[in-house]
């Protein structure tokens, strides 16, 4: 590692002036645990280069975000995003010419409150004659409605559809409750000890994850099931509906490990940098120059993690891949994802501009809440999701946090904290602690000395090149340990000249 600190130009709110600040360093060769243990102190890498804003300093902070997988819930524009898929793949339906209006809309924060809706003045109608005792008095009492005024007040207020439809929901699911109880229940039998027929107890650990003898079966496949709020799981939405017609096109995912290069990514390169440069050019506006295979290659195909063994039925090891998706053979847009000890971390993802109406950053990411789904079955510590950065300074980096359940990462205590509470203190403040249960501040004093250094090829404690240094002090030595954390600190090795 090679550590430094960083002042480029704002992609995120324009500025031209070094605005955006963070902390930065080359990493040659980085295990996928240390990686690990650096997101989770707000470090992010981009080919070999990892970096961590200042938040407390830069334009635009970015606050780290993952979503816990196994718990995640699809919104309403998600599934809008899945059945345009499935249109497109069963029926060859299209949506052209509204890709980029409607991928705003469905990339915008399905958490976001809603407004009230514009309803049309109801004019009054009698619906019934009162007597003629009733009619003195109600014609003194009634408030006469004006054309225009609003709604009729001597009617009941109306109410909307979604909230008829969750009512009659809630009283079917009343209405079911104690039949299936009924069916459940177990006859009571005499000869048998009430302590042994009682199931194994089960308890949520501080990290929600579900503990106990029988703890595995319970949380392993549950969340592959119709919940018992009658909530679909994400797989069934991903699924395509039985036909007797044959699908108008075929879809096809392939994990493919970029870093070394697999025997198929190398024979699969040239057709992924084309997309690539096709993707930056229509989508991102660069000029030819700013995408040459050698920006391609450091930017995302690059990467310092070391390949280690995967969990077994897995599909791959830890490392760094691409994801590639296919529509009838041609490749349409590649996942650049980090497989880690607890998560699927995102990268980027780049596609092919003529398909943007299945609004692919959307649809790519539920794929990969799916994998992270589907490889939490064989490992119960790999069960979140990380996207990168969360700028609620930036409107359009909002979406993110229309993932549920999302969690930040607090700047100063390093403990994720669930979204909701935390952008009402955003709305008042770019930069704010988001963590408000008391914490100790670190001492980076207390694993300073056992800092790893690499001086003259030699790796070595901190403390002992001060000892053969004169007690020399490096004021980068303190805030890099700061930065990184205690276990990175005394596993990783800071270089120095």
């Amino acid at each position: 590692m090679k550590y430094s600190i960083y002042f480029p130009s704002c992609g995120y709110c324009g500025s031209k002036e070094d605005t955006s600040i963070s902390h930065g360093m080359w990493a040659h060769r980085l295990t996928c645990e240390d990686y690990q243990d650096l997101i989770d102190r707000g470090w992010r890498r981009s080919g070999k280069y990892c970096y961590k804003p200042v938040l407390d300093r830069t334009c635009c902070p970015q606050y780290t975000i993952r979503c816990k997988a196994i718990e995640f819930r699809i919104s309403k524009s998600q599934k809008t995003v899945l059945k345009r898929m499935n249109d497109f793949l069963l029926r060859d339906k299209r949506r052209e010419g509204s890709s980029a209006e409607e991928s705003a809309k469905v990339q915008a924060t399905s958490s976001s409150s809603c407004g009230e809706s514009e309803t049309k003045p109801v004019q009054p109608t009698a619906t019934s004659v009162p007597s003629s005792e009733d009619s003195t008095a109600s014609k003194s009492t009634e408030k006469a409605v004006t054309p225009g005024s609003g709604p009729d007040p001597n009617k009941p207020p109306c109410r909307k559809a979604k909230e008829l439809r969750r009512m009659r929901k809630q009283q079917k699911l009343a209405a079911k409750a104690p039949a299936e109880a009924e069916r459940t229940e177990p006859s009571p039998d005499k000869h048998s000890n009430p302590t042994t027929a009682r199931p194994n107890p089960t308890r949520e650990d501080k990290d929600g994850r579900v503990t106990g003898k029988d703890s595995s079966s319970v949380s392993s496949t549950s969340f592959l099931e119709v919940g018992p709020d009658g909530k679909k799981p994400l797989e069934m939405f991903l699924s395509l509906a039985a036909s007797d017609k044959p699908p108008a096109h075929k879809l096809e995912m392939k994990l493919v490990r970029s870093s070394p290069p697999s025997a198929e990514f190398q024979a699969t390169f040239r057709d992924s940098y084309s997309l690539y440069r096709k993707y930056q050019m229509a989508v991102h506006h660069d000029t030819e120059d700013k995408c040459s295979e050698k920006t391609f290659r450091r930017f995302l195909c690059d990467s310092p993690l070391v390949p280690t063994k995967g969990e077994a039925g897995w599909p791959c090891d830890y490392g760094s891949y691409h994801q590639h998706y296919y529509v009838d053979g041609k490749l349409i847009m590649v996942g650049v994802v980090d497989i880690l000890p607890k998560c699927l971390s995102s990268v980027y993802v780049f596609y092919d501009p003529d398909y943007s109406f299945i609004t692919p950053g959307v649809y790519s990411a539920l794929r990969e809440l799916e994998l992270t789904r589907k490889m939490y079955l064989q490992c119960q510590t790999f069960e979140y999701y990380y996207m990168g950065y969360y700028i609620h300074s930036c409107q359009k980096m909002r979406y993110k946090g229309g993932y549920f359940p999302s969690c930040l990462l607090c700047p100063e205590s390093y403990r994720f904290v669930p979204i909701e509470p935390c952008k009402p203190k955003l709305d008042v403040s770019k930069y704010t602690r988001l963590n408000d249960a008391p914490t100790e501040p670190e001492a980076v004093e207390r694993w300073l000395n056992s800092t790893m250094v690499l001086f003259e090829q030699q790796g070595m404690p901190y403390q002992i090149f001060r000892a053969i240094c004169g007690d020399r002090q490096d004021p980068k030595v303190k805030e890099y340990a700061s930065l990184v954390g205690p276990k990175v600190a005394s596993r990783m090795l800071l270089f120095l000249g």
